[in-house]
């Protein structure tokens, strides 16, 4: 525990039996699930990127206050790209989210899914970033943050997800470079601690862009974050 980067004591610290258990969607049962808990508020998506070897998860956060509180978590397992893509675009659409700001893992398979997703939602909303040390560094560091000063929740009772975000530590390479690894077990490889800190840099991201108001007029935004 000593040497992971988010210890138990401070997962279970931001549990809550508000926050939804991940939802499985498998080619054997790709149900959505619904979003009652929704309040309307701000939404803030990050999406981890997998195919066959590991799971793509998409966390879909709303801003309640200064707090990122999860509403829906997708484990997809064995799903095709653009099927990804296209529950992705269902999920945000047909429970009428009000989504922000989404950042995808724009790493091999990943270019794909952020593709496809700047094409249905625009660059505005789209962030595609693709994952070495320096964005790992920084993802990172925003989910420890915080998780420190308590601005996220998490699914209680789920020792799958807490141990997927414990799995996660920090080493440095023979030339002093810091890089965060975690190991490949059946069920991912860490795919649940890069989903919620996508989210959070989402959240983090202070100056969104521009947007057209229902008057057609451009409007540029800000909103307060979590810094």
């Amino acid at each position: 525990d000593a040497t992971a980067w988010l210890p138990y004591s401070l997962i279970a610290s931001c549990e809550s039996e508000a926050v939804p258990q991940p939802t499985q969607i498998s080619p054997e049962s790709r149900v959505l699930p619904s979003m009652k808990n929704y309040d309307g508020g701000a939404v803030y998506v990050g999406v981890d990127v997998g195919r066959t070897r590991d799971l793509t998860v998409v966390t879909i956060c709303e801003m309640v206050g200064d707090v990122l509180w999860p509403r829906a978590i997708l484990a997809m397992d064995n799903i095709p790209i653009p099927d990804q893509v296209d529950m992705i675009e269902r999920i945000i659409k047909v429970n009428r989210l009000q989504m922000v700001r989404a950042c995808v893992d724009y790493t091999g398979v990943g270019i794909g899914v952020g593709d496809g997703l700047v094409k249905v939602f625009g660059p505005l909303m789209i962030e595609n970033i693709p994952q070495n040390n320096s964005s790992q560094e920084i993802e990172a560091m925003g989910l420890l943050t915080a998780m420190q000063d308590k601005q996220i929740r998490l699914p209680a009772e789920n020792q799958k997800f807490r141990d997927s975000l414990h799995s996660v530590r920090k080493e440095f390479s023979a030339t002093g470079k810091p890089r965060f690894v975690a190991p490949k077990t059946e069920d991912g490889h860490a795919d649940d601690f890069w989903s919620f800190a996508l989210a959070v840099h989402a959240a983090k991201t202070e100056t969104v862009g521009v947007f057209r108001g229902r008057a057609g007029r451009p409007r540029t935004f800000t909103r307060a974050g979590l810094y």
